[in-house]
């Protein structure tokens, strides 16, 4: 959210939102019947304090995996294609991103750093297709992944922008999970 601080007994408009970031503390005041803002980071004031949202009409690139493909089963020491599907269905357009693979014992929609691995990282190019009325922006980031763990039964998560470089209006669903696969 967003902080806002009035001073003075005026209603303000917040103009200019998408300059500010979720931390920001904005300060509104009355100046010759104008609203005035800027960002003030760590600021502290003895002032009416009211947490806001962001407006939504800020534009940003939501990406996120809708599909992770890799074989059911697997044989350790051979080389297979993992396949993620990422898709950005966010109101501001962005054409490259990455994607992080990691083979994990689970299949929860986060990345856990005593029970994930990291098994590679390739880049991803989306790119507007069109089929009838209906407009995807979308790409596939492929990984050969040279199968090296032990025999078992895993899942393949794949994560897009797992470095948060890409500041999205949804950064919850960023991390798509294959079916379980058994490396034999």
């Amino acid at each position: 959210s967003l902080t806002v601080i009035f001073l003075g007994s005026r209603n303000f408009t917040l103009i200019n939102s998408e300059y500010f970031d979720s931390g920001d503390v904005v300060i509104a005041m009355a100046l010759q019947n104008q609203p005035k803002s800027f960002s003030a980071r760590d600021a502290s004031f003895d002032n009416l304090v009211i947490s806001v949202k962001k407006p939504e009409l800020i534009k940003r690139p939501d990406i996120k995996v809708s599909m992770v493909e890799v074989p059911r089963k697997v044989k350790k020491g051979s080389t297979v294609k993992i396949i993620a599907t990422v898709g950005n269905a966010g109101k501001a357009k962005i054409s490259n991103s990455k994607v992080s693979f990691y083979i994990s014992p689970n299949n929860s929609k986060s990345v856990e750093d005593n029970a994930d691995t990291l098994i590679g990282t390739e880049s991803v190019k989306l790119t507007k297709k069109v089929q009838g009325s209906v407009v995807f922006i979308k790409g596939r980031s492929v990984l050969k992944w040279n199968v090296s763990e032990n025999l078992n039964k895993y899942y393949i998560k794949a994560f897009c922008d797992s470095e948060d470089e890409i500041k999205e209006s949804n950064e919850e669903n960023n991390i798509g999970v294959s079916k379980k696969i058994e490396i034999r």
